[in-house]
This record gives C-alpha cells, sequence and structure tokens, in this order.
C-alpha cells in the first residue's frame, strides 16, 4: 500500500467506481425480480406446472365441482 497521498486518494476513487457499479447491479437484479409483473408471471408458471401433475388436476376438479356446487344452490335457492 503506497503512502502517497495522491495515489491513495486514485485508488479511493477506483474503489468508489467499482462499488458503485456492483451496487447499480445488484438493484438491477432486485427491481426485475420484484417487479409485481415479474412477480405475477413466476405464480401464474409455478401454478401452471402444478395444475399439469396428476394431483394438480384432482385439486383442481375438486375447486370446479365446488365452484358449480355453490353456484347450483344459489340458483335453487334463489328461485324459491
Amino acid at each position: 500500500m503506497s503512502t502517497d497521498p495522491e495515489a491513495v486518494h486514485r485508488d479511493i476513487d477506483r474503489t468508489r467506481e467499482a462499488l458503485g457499479s456492483t451496487i447499480d447491479e445488484l438493484v438491477d437484479r432486485v427491481v426485475e425480480t420484484a417487479h409485481p409483473k415479474n412477480v405475477a408471471k413466476r405464480a401464474a408458471a409455478s401454478l401452471q406446472e402444478k395444475v399439469q401433475t396428476p394431483t394438480g388436476m384432482a385439486a383442481a376438479g375438486g375447486v370446479a365441482g365446488l365452484i358449480v356446487a355453490m353456484i347450483a344452490l344459489r340458483v335453487r335457492n334463489g328461485r324459491r
């Protein structure tokens, strides 16, 4: 390490620039990952993968059946 004040200042400036670039890259990654559109896309993709499994298909069928039953009950009770 140099004791020359100018060399120390140059080293500090180089380090500051490198650190600034690293921080900018990290911010870009976080913003891209946390953006609501990207979060929604990942959630939709994950859900699609899960529904395509046999267990997921059974669960989706069960939910669809419940919805149909609830609608049928509302229609039936509303006509009385």
